[in-house]
């Protein structure tokens, strides 16, 4: 099995290469990019299971890109989150209204970010009865547990890794 294709779409290269470092650490095979164009090329070579779209990109912006791969039905099971600073209910509304799946805030928070991650894996394993490879925590005292399985919640179902 093939683990989880996270794309990263951020024109700030700092924060670029802090949510690639983060995402590949856990084990997610993560792949970047600085604007639309190169995040188009990217998605030619292979399409993502999750997007992490800065909001906005400098020439087309995140919402317009975002658009734009909804529109595609080759990427209709592709989650889009808004990665974005921005706190207002406008822009969350536009955010919605572009396709996007969720959001994820900068500056990041490691932990809310890996759960967010984890939970739109999950949900589209679920969707299209895929299993990708989870990411699997080993620094829990000889014990293993899935990604974001201190984080879920107690009606959650538990989900069992493949070794």
């Amino acid at each position: 099995m093939n683990p989880i294709r996270i794309l990263v779409i951020d024109d700030d290269d700092a924060m670029r290469r802090l949510a690639v470092t983060v995402l590949a650490f856990e084990g997610y095979d993560v792949s970047a990019a600085q604007n639309a164009e190169s995040a188009r090329q990217e998605m030619a070579r292979r399409l993502p299971d999750i997007v992490l779209m800065d909001r906005d990109l400098a020439g087309v912006n995140g919402l317009d890109l975002t658009r734009q791969i909804k529109a595609d039905p080759r990427n209709r099971e592709i989650a889009v989150l808004a990665f974005t600073a921005s706190d207002s209910r406008e822009d969350d509304a536009q955010a919605i209204a572009a396709g996007t799946d969720g959001f994820v805030s900068k500056p990041i928070d490691t932990p809310v970010l890996l759960r967010t991650i984890a939970w739109h894996a999950a949900a589209r394993e679920l969707r299209l009865g895929v299993r990708r490879t989870t990411p699997v925590r080993r620094d829990t005292g000889g014990f293993e547990r899935p990604l974001g399985a201190a984080t879920r919640s107690p009606s959650a179902p538990v989900r069992l890794t493949d070794r």
